[in-house]
């Protein structure tokens, strides 16, 4: 099986409307997992839109090093009410986010 994203958005200011993105699909309840040593900055502007259209940021967890063991751990760990999983970062945090929403059968955005 081949999943096509449903939406992409590669464009100016994106990160920082990925709160409008989830609140359209009422995505609520979300996890951010983020690639260690990411800039601060770029975390902020994610949590910041998150607020600022009442998403709830349920767990953020940063990623060391990616593997099968770490992203079935989040997974398992995922709250109940979570509706999405954020990566944000590099191959790091992008890679574990998507196989654990993938398990989860969660929407994932990246």
């Amino acid at each position: 099986m081949i999943a096509i994203p449903s939406l992409v958005r590669i464009k100016v200011g994106a990160l920082d409307r990925i709160g409008i993105y989830l609140q359209r699909e009422a995505f609520n309840q979300v996890v951010l997992v983020v690639s260690a040593g990411l800039d601060p900055a770029l975390v902020g502007r994610v949590r910041a839109s998150l607020v600022a259209h009442n998403i709830t940021l349920q767990q953020e967890i940063t990623i060391d090093m990616p593997s099968f063991e770490q992203a079935t751990a989040i997974f398992a760990a995922l709250p109940s009410r979570c509706r999405a999983v954020i990566g944000l970062g590099g191959g790091k945090a992008l890679d574990t986010a998507k196989y654990a929403a993938f398990l989860a059968r969660l929407p994932y955005f990246a």
